[in-house]
């Protein structure tokens, strides 16, 4: 009982220092039943949660085992991306939300994953993401003079296994069965008041104005407005929020990546709620081609 309490108040100190997922937790619904987090880490969302937002029951699911989950009400510690990882079928539609934070970048097999969590969420329940953004100006801008530099962190961390956009990532969470609400590009104060005194925008800056580099300028130019895009050239991170939508043709595992791919050429857009600017993909051969070769047996239903 000391070693809990010891930890209480460990957690409600790190909670009062703000060191952890705020923007998430602000978009958690109040007096949730039950929530699951997916890589729960030191376990400080889930408690803040709990703490903050009334949640009622915590639970949570990791590779690795932490000492905050035996304050939990449930926790599994496996590889949920490995096709026999199941928390089982008593636990099908528990949860009213899931929510992770940084993790999904981190799975081989993201469509498997989703899949299972979208299984495990109540009929009207929501999943609330936040993903790295591959779009930042940063990547692009090392990308652009040659560097993917692998590092212990940020866009290039050497953990990584899948990088994500904006429209990557709602394109993967429609396939796998979601409707998609929001999209939050976290800018942490970027200054983007300037884009309220602009027309259009089709010369985008990097480093953007107002970041602190000293790395000589590259301007990209397009042949289409994209201010509606520029905060995700600022934006580190992305946070999603989708509901559980449509079951989507058959349960969505791994080895379904033609059928993914057919499934980007097909769809009318991969995010719905904000316009696709440049057509996508820009060879329009290629497409054709691709579409071609899927159309023999392909449907979809989303």
């Amino acid at each position: 009982m000391d070693e809990q309490h010891a930890m209480m108040m460990a957690i409600e100190d790190r909670i009062r220092q703000g060191n952890f997922r705020k923007d998430v937790l602000q978009l958690m619904d109040d007096d949730c039943n039950a929530v699951l987090e997916f890589g729960y880490g030191d376990g400080t969302l889930l408690f803040a949660a709990k703490l903050l937002k009334g949640a009622q029951k915590i639970y949570g699911i990791d590779v690795a085992q932490s000492e905050a989950s035996s304050l939990f009400d449930g926790a599994w510690h496996l590889d949920l991306s490995r096709e026999e990882s199941e928390l089982g079928d008593e636990w099908a539609e528990a949860f009213d939300c899931v929510i992770s934070c940084c993790v999904i970048e981190h799975v081989y097999d993201p469509w498997a994953v989703l899949s299972k969590l979208r299984k495990y969420l109540k009929p009207d329940g929501r999943i609330i993401f936040e993903v790295p953004n591959i779009q930042c100006w940063e990547s692009l801008y090392r990308i652009a003079v040659g560097e993917f530099p692998y590092t212990s962190g940020a866009h290039f961390d050497s953990t990584h296994i899948r990088w994500y956009t904006v429209h990557s990532f709602a394109e993967i969470l429609e396939f796998v069965g979601f409707e998609l609400e929001s999209v939050l590009p976290l800018t942490f104060g970027a200054d983007l008041s300037f884009l309220q005194h602009v027309n259009e925008l089709k010369t985008i800056t990097l480093p953007p104005p107002g970041v602190n580099s000293d790395a000589p300028p590259i301007i990209m130019k397009f042949p289409v407005d994209m201010k509606a895009m520029y905060p995700f050239f600022v934006a580190p991170r992305f946070i999603f929020t989708a509901r559980r939508g449509p079951a989507p043709l058959r349960d969505r595992k791994a080895g379904y990546h033609d059928e993914f791919e057919a499934f980007r050429l097909q769809h009318s857009s991969g995010c719905r709620f904000m316009e696709k600017i440049i057509a996508d993909p820009v060879n329009a051969a290629v497409a054709r081609r691709l579409s071609e070769k899927f159309k023999v047996s392909i449907r979809h239903v989303l």
